[in-house]
């Protein structure tokens, strides 16, 4: 009844605070006629200060509310300024859709190009990049504000008694909310249409190229497309005549005479002085042919520096010159266009003729990758250069036809035609590679082989395909085809020269007693073992970022270019969302990062406590190992929970993954976690622990280390024995030392009959006695335990302090005994055996003519009974 009225009398004070409090809120609002300004302490207020002339700032108060202020109150503080939306976040939006409203209406054109759809798409990704800060920025925003409203939040019988300035603090916040929700929401839909209006560019590219390259036209066996591209020739040469003229011209209005001429003799003098350039880098890269074992890390940087040199000169040749007319002026658009067509021919053939030197090395056998011989190298790079140097041909009159306005039907004539042509020199260089290759197959590397056997069928394939196609009017398909089939050899053979050279010059410099190494290892303490393997992961990397740059710049042709690739590298930086998962890899590295920390500081933590803190501790050696190894497993748990955590993992849905697959580790993962579990139980229960002497079945030891799944156990022998977890738990196990390490040793002593067993009895007992390492307590006791065959048996059961020592102490108390025995003049009896051997008492035997025989002997004659007798006593039998 007591504690009844307790709880009602506190229900009524509790009611009445209440009623004073919304009281004298309701009277503060009926005097001032409004709610005075409230301040957040996350997002300050919503409503206008005083003094900012707002429609919503209170009015000071009047003077009777000052007169009756105690002068204990002090006036209240200025609220600092609301935390509204930015204005800028909503013009920055609406800018956004607006720029997509207009590449929205030019995509609607049928008439766009390809070049068009490019800048737009372009254009879009650089819009689309810009609207991920906002939402970033905004979303922790309101993440806040819905945190903060669920504080703000009372329960359903609480919410009649709450009280106006709660009301109003959540409507402020409810007002932000909805305000930065609104921009949100506006800047991920921007960003969706922005995503749609990528996917229909794409569509339209390849749309447009599907029509470009599947276009069928006449056949460049059709006469009429001969007859058309002879009549175009006059009229290209008139054009190319006009531009030279033009060109002319406009070199002598706008730089003059004097300006020309030394334009004119600067470009000699290039011309003369790339001769002594390119014989010096020659001598610098040239590979000696009379060399034998050349190292691997020399040859590649030979044919590194080879092609790196030839296509340099090249086009530092060229491309300084169009620098140099662009610096003054001189270059309209068609020379420059011409201009560029000749340095994109030249750079390719340069690139040709450099990479097929290096790789192929004619007459050097020694730097040689491809492995065929020298006559067979010889042809190879004979069928490469006219491969190349079709392909660069036709590639500049094709852009040429194009600078001089030829119509798409010659252009595209003039394609065909070199598309044939440079189909055959591919057919040529293929078979001379293979024919190579046949030659050389004993004593040419397998690898080497065994790419050619992946590479020569497709390009065998589209060599084909190519010189079929424009006889069947495919003329832009031919082309095309012969064009990649040249670029992606290109590509190829820098990915492959790039591989090498990044394996070699890593592995040769992440070495014991080379700088880094030298760098690693005195600044890390890295170990020789450890730097090679930073070397090899390194060099890893380094491989498969060359390897995704040049399948990127292969799929080029395609439609994919630079921007597709940073695009999709953001994107995959910044995460992935899989329905409600965001994969990021910035984030699972950080958690890997955060994952390596916790570990190494547990791995810390158990140090200190081996070396510092549990050596001074009263602890035995099983409860330190059962600690040390407890802390460890909790250490390693929230150190994996952290870094879930961070890489974005829910735990929940872990959770809810565990518990799906809690049917299969039931079933296939059953004596895994019974081990585990049995693990954790020898742990807490410690029925054994490591120093533990254990017998297990036929094996016994001590107990080195306690694990996850097993125990390992050092025999005497020093061999290991691993025994599952389950085992120790459930079978049946000797420990010498569970509670003490005491132990009991028996040693057995036999003595003649005629022995007076009373004085046998007190000189074994004073030999236990007399052991340094024998108990006092319990005392050794002396039996007589059997009346033998030969012998009194004794017994003599003694105790030991530490059972470690029990195989010494029993040898020990064995020698003692002897050497008593013998000064007692008591002799130890043994036992003697006597085989007498017997022959068979068969009769003699007779002949069929009467004579007497001997009957045979038995080859297994039988044994007497053994009799056992002590000392010379035996009984004869």
């Amino acid at each position: 009844m007591r504690h009844t009225l307790r709880h009602i009398l506190s229900g009524l004070v509790v009611a009445a605070v209440l009623a004073t409090g919304l009281s004298a809120a309701t009277a503060q609002t009926s005097t001032t006629g409004q709610v005075s300004p409230l301040t957040s302490p996350i997002t300050g207020t919503f409503r206008g200060t005083p003094g900012t002339g707002s429609a919503d700032s209170q009015p000071e108060a009047d003077s009777s509310t000052e007169s009756d202020a105690t002068p204990s109150q002090k006036p209240a503080e200025p609220p600092p300024p609301p935390a509204t939306v930015d204005p800028n976040d909503q013009a920055l939006v609406d800018e956004w859709r607006a720029e997509l409203d207009r590449i929205a209406e030019q995509l609607a054109s049928e008439d766009i190009g390809d070049h068009a759809l490019v800048e737009h798409r372009r254009s879009i990704i650089e819009l689309r990049d810009t609207i991920n800060p906002l939402t970033e920025r905004l979303q922790p925003r309101a993440n806040a504000l819905t945190a903060r409203l669920e504080e703000l939040s009372l329960p359903d019988e609480q919410s009649a008694l709450e009280p106006a300035t709660l009301k109003q603090e959540r409507e402020l916040q409810t007002r932000l909310l909805v305000a930065h929700e609104a921009i949100l929401k506006q800047a991920q839909a921007t960003r969706l249409r922005a995503d749609e209006l990528i996917a229909t560019i794409e569509e339209r590219r390849r749309k447009l190229f599907a029509e470009q390259v599947g276009e069928r036209r006449r056949s460049i066996l059709n006469p009429n497309l001969w007859s058309d591209i002879v009549s175009e020739l006059p009229r290209a040469a008139v054009s190319l005549n006009l531009l030279v003229d033009d060109w002319t011209t406009l070199i002598h209005n706008r730089a003059g005479g004097t300006s020309a001429a030394a334009i004119i003799i600067l470009l000699i003098a290039s011309l003369i002085v790339v001769g002594p350039v390119r014989r010096f880098l020659d001598r610098r890269t040239n590979r000696n042919p009379d060399a034998t074992n050349v190292a691997a890390l020399p040859r590649v940087t030979h044919a590194s520096a080879i092609a790196t040199v030839t296509v340099g000169i090249a086009v530092t040749l060229l491309g300084g010159f169009i620098l140099l007319l662009d610096a003054f002026d001189l270059s309209p658009q068609r020379i420059d266009e011409t201009l560029i067509a000749a340095l994109q021919s030249v750079a390719l053939f340069a690139a040709v003729r450099g990479l097929s030197q290096a790789i192929i090395a004619p007459s050097r056998p020694t730097w040689r990758y491809l492995a065929v011989g020298d006559e067979a190298a010889a042809g190879i790079m004979k069928w490469v250069l006219v491969y190349g140097g079709i392909f660069s041909v036709g590639l500049f009159i094709v852009n040429m036809s194009d600078v001089l306005a030829m119509p798409l039907p010659v252009i595209q004539g003039l394609q065909g035609i070199f598309a044939v042509l440079t189909a055959i020199a591919s057919m040529g260089t293929l078979h001379a590679i293979a024919r190579g290759l046949n030659e050389e197959t004993d004593s040419a590397e397998s690898s080497t082989v065994e790419v050619w056997r992946w590479l020569l069928p497709p390009a065998w394939l589209t060599a084909i395909v190519a010189a079929l196609a424009p006889l069947a009017g495919y003329l832009t398909l031919g082309w095309f085809l012969v064009g990649q089939s040249v670029w992606v050899s290109v590509v190829l053979s820098v990915l492959f020269l790039a591989l090498a050279f990044t394996d070699e010059t890593i592995s040769a410099g992440f070495r014991s007693g080379t700088t880094v190494g030298n760098i690693l290892s005195g600044n890390l303490r890295f170990r020789t073992a450890t730097i090679e393997q930073s070397g090899a992961v390194l060099s890893g990397i380094i491989r498969i970022f060359l390897i995704i740059v040049a399948v990127s710049v292969m799929l080029a042709p395609f439609g994919l270019n630079s921007d597709d690739l940073s695009s999709a590298l953001r994107r995959l930086a910044t995460g992935m969302s899989i329905g409600s998962v965001t994969i990021s890899p910035t984030a699972i590295v950080g958690a890997l990062v955060v994952f390596v920390i916790g570990m190494l500081a547990t791995r810390a933590f158990q140090r200190w406590l081996d070396t510092r803190f549990l050596p001074h501790t009263r602890m035995d050696i099983g409860l330190k190992t059962s600690v040390r190894t407890g802390l460890g497993y909790i250490g390693v748990i929230f150190a994996g929970m952290v870094a879930f955590s961070i890489a974005g993992f829910n735990l929940q849905n872990v959770a809810i993954i565990a518990g799906a697959l809690s049917v299969g580790v039931g079933f296939g993962l059953q004596s895994i976690v019974n081990n585990f579990v049995s693990g954790l139980i020898l742990l807490a229960e410690r029925p054994i622990k490591a120093g533990d002497w254990i017998v297990v079945g036929a094996e016994q030891g001590y107990v080195k280390r306690i694990n996850v799944r097993s125990t390992e156990i050092e025999t005497f022998d020093r061999s290991t024995v691993i025994v599952p977890n389950s085992d120790l738990i459930s079978g049946v196990v000797k420990n010498w030392m569970h509670t003490d390490n005491s132990g009991r040793v028996i040693i057995d002593v036999r003595v003649p009959f005629d022995i007076d067993p009373d004085m046998v009895h007190d000189l074994l007992l004073e030999v236990a006695q007399a052991h340094p390492n024998v108990l006092a307590y319990p005392e050794a006791k002396v039996y007589l335990s059997d009346f033998g065959e030969s012998a009194l048996e004794f017994q003599i059961f003694c105790y030991l302090g530490n059972v470690d020592y029990i195989l010494s102490a029993k040898s020990e108390l064995r020698f003692a005994v002897y050497r008593t025995l013998r000064e007692n003049g008591i002799s130890i009896p043994y036992t003697r055996r006597d085989v007498h051997l017997t022959e068979s008492r068969a009769g003699r035997q007779t002949d069929g003519r009467g004579g007497a025989q001997s009957a045979p002997h038995d080859t297994n004659p039988s044994a007497e009974p053994i009799s056992d007798a002590p000392d010379g006593d035996g009984a004869e039998i």
